[in-house]
């Protein structure tokens, strides 16, 4: 999700929310991985107001190969 300010403010409210996997934030930029992503985004959402901040787009990606293999092995490819 692009925000109209920096995210990381958003960040420790993503972090506490159960559903989502990973939640990191840079500039105005913030990322969550959760398994439900229909219901994770209304949550995401409220979470940026909280903080101020609007969004300026939203974009759902399905996970790579890698993504998958280190969710489910907890180890990074080398």
């Amino acid at each position: 999700m692009t925000l109209d300010g920096e995210a990381a403010p958003a960040l420790p409210l993503l972090q506490a929310l159960p559903g989502l996997s990973r939640s990191t934030a840079s500039h105005n930029e913030l990322r969550a991985y959760a398994e439900r992503a229909g219901e994770a985004i209304p949550v995401i959402l409220r979470a940026a107001e909280q903080v101020g901040r609007s969004p300026l787009d939203i974009r759902l990606t399905p996970p790579s190969l890698e993504t998958l293999f280190v969710s489910l092995t907890g180890r990074k490819l080398e």
